[in-house]
């Protein structure tokens, strides 16, 4: 039975910039919760007892990062299969 010892050390230095993602619906007193101007989600911890909010972006936003998305997987297909057409055509001309 062979034994293996791998070792793995990762060290990195980081600088991090620390920011509180606050609404402003947090700060307008006795803000309209059901206006939907400064859309809100949140969600809950339960390791310990907490919540955190975050903004919701735009509808048009996340139309904008869908469409890319779906662009990318798009070009991602027609790349692939171009470059089996390209590949199976080499290997019929060197046979």
């Amino acid at each position: 039975m062979k034994t293996f010892s791998i070792t793995t050390i990762l060290i990195t230095r980081n600088l991090v910039n620390f920011t509180a993602a606050v609404s402003p619906a947090f700060s307008i007193e006795g803000y309209n919760w059901a206006s939907a101007e400064f859309p809100t989600w949140s969600e809950s911890v339960w390791m310990k007892l907490g919540l955190r909010m975050f903004m919701q972006p735009s509808p048009s936003y996340e139309r904008v990062v869908f469409t890319s998305g779906f662009g990318v997987l798009a070009l991602s297909f027609i790349i692939v299969m171009s470059m089996k057409r390209h590949i199976a055509h080499l290997v019929k001309s060197a046979v």
